[in-house]
């Protein structure tokens, strides 16, 4: 090669030693581009206590969270409704007279026995009397009038297997005029003072009825009673004496 193409050669050569010298390391990333403003970064929630809420719902203002929605009810303050249960295993029947709000215990042979229990405030001047008048009210419900005084008769609570025990009532017979024809009608009540937890007086009472079409049977009258079971809540009295 003659010195006149080597020339250009060489002066190449050290051009290129030359850039290789003064080149430095890339520059590293400023982090300018990837910087996120805090106003786009939403905080997480947070309960009432500063801790976070993993579920993230709000809570209205003056609520409790996790407080249920439903309301305890309050105590009874009063006895509870007496029931009227029957020991004899009867047939089921259909009402002989329309008592809205009454049981119906059941029916043997002509007769049917039913029922009805409640409460109230008012508290009787003497049990007999306000006995009394329950059971000419339920007759003059049934639009008709009870027939001679009202006698004594004992409403069990329960027994021994030797004698019953039992509360004192009143009972009294009418006559229904129906569309079936007349139904004669044997009733029971009882009215007994109750003291609440509030220091007041309450009653509960008990009215049991049967029903018979044609004449009054006797036999189921006495079944009646020594069938069922009423659920007052008072001590065990003896026959014919009342309570004061």
């Amino acid at each position: 090669m003659s010195a006149r193409a080597a020339l250009p050669t060489a002066v190449l050569l050290v051009v290129l030693a030359t850039a290789a010298c003064t080149a430095g390391p890339a520059p590293e990333p400023t982090g300018d581009a990837t910087t996120t403003s805090t106003a786009d970064v939403v905080p997480p929630a947070r309960g009432t206590d500063g801790t976070p809420d993993a579920s993230g719902d709000e809570t209205s203002p003056g609520a409790t969270p996790g407080a249920s929605d439903r309301t305890t009810p309050a105590a009874p303050d009063g006895p509870p409704s007496p029931e009227v249960r029957s020991l004899a295993d009867l047939p089921t029947a259909a009402p002989l007279v329309p008592r809205p709000g009454w049981q119906v215990v059941a029916g043997t042979g002509a007769c049917v026995q039913s029922w009805r229990g409640a409460v109230g405030t008012d508290a009787p001047t003497t049990p007999r009397e306000a006995s009394v008048g329950l059971l000419e009210q339920v007759a003059a419900e049934d639009g008709a009038d009870p027939v001679g005084v009202p006698g004594d008769v004992l409403l069990p609570l329960g027994g021994d297997g030797v004698r019953l025990h039992g509360v004192n009532g009143v009972v009294q017979s009418w006559t229904v005029a129906t569309a079936r024809g007349d139904v004669h009608v044997r009733g029971a009540a009882r009215v007994v003072r109750v003291p609440t937890f509030g220091g007041e007086d309450s009653t509960q009472s008990v009215v049991i009825v049967l029903d018979c079409v044609g004449s009054l049977d006797e036999a189921a009258w006495k079944g009646l009673l020594e069938d069922v079971r009423v659920g007052l809540v008072a001590p065990v009295e003896e026959p014919g004496v009342w309570p004061s």
